[in-house]
């Protein structure tokens, strides 16, 4: 079995990040029937990205399909209170 080296491993970072705004946006989110599914799919993606602002508001998406009105707004103002990203201000 092949070791993974700091650059494969950086590398598969890199395509997860590039890839999840579409794998894991609120559009996704739209293809997923069942919210309980959708919250741990999502919270994996913000555990993964914690600075993802499209992987928080999944979240926070996913929440209001399972009709969990309160964490869906503390992670909306969660995000708000985020600071700007460079170049956005």
């Amino acid at each position: 079995m092949g070791g993974q080296g700091p650059v494969e491993i950086v590398g598969v970072r890199s395509a997860l990040q590039s890839n999840q705004r579409t794998v894991w946006s609120g559009e996704g989110a739209a293809a997923l029937t069942d919210a309980d599914a959708a919250i741990r799919v999502f919270a994996l993606n913000v555990s993964l990205f914690p600075a993802s602002r499209n992987a928080l508001d999944s979240l926070a998406e996913a929440y209001v399909a399972s009709g969990d009105l309160a964490r869906s707004s503390a992670i909306r103002k969660g995000i708000k209170d985020m600071p700007s990203p460079p170049g956005k201000q």
